[in-house]
């Protein structure tokens, strides 16, 4: 996962990792990359309640602008 969050960074992404989805082969490890490697590449690292909230907004800011907010 680090290499693939720092590659995305060199290519210019906003890189967000869910900390709660995220595994490895210990503690320390896992300490290791989002406590220390990870803050270095990804403009922020959330859990997964904080990206199912932030997708609820976009798409209710979107409801709201194309739909006039209401469901169709």
């Amino acid at each position: 996962m680090e290499a693939t969050v720092r590659y995305a960074d060199e290519l210019g992404y906003e890189v967000r990792v869910v900390k709660d989805a995220t595994a490895s082969y210990s503690d320390e490890e896992m300490h290791a990359a989002l406590d220390v490697n990870i803050p270095n590449y990804a403009s922020a690292i959330v859990t997964t309640v904080e990206t199912v909230d932030s997708i609820k907004s976009i798409d209710h800011e979107y409801e709201a602008r194309s739909f006039g907010g209401t469901r169709l």
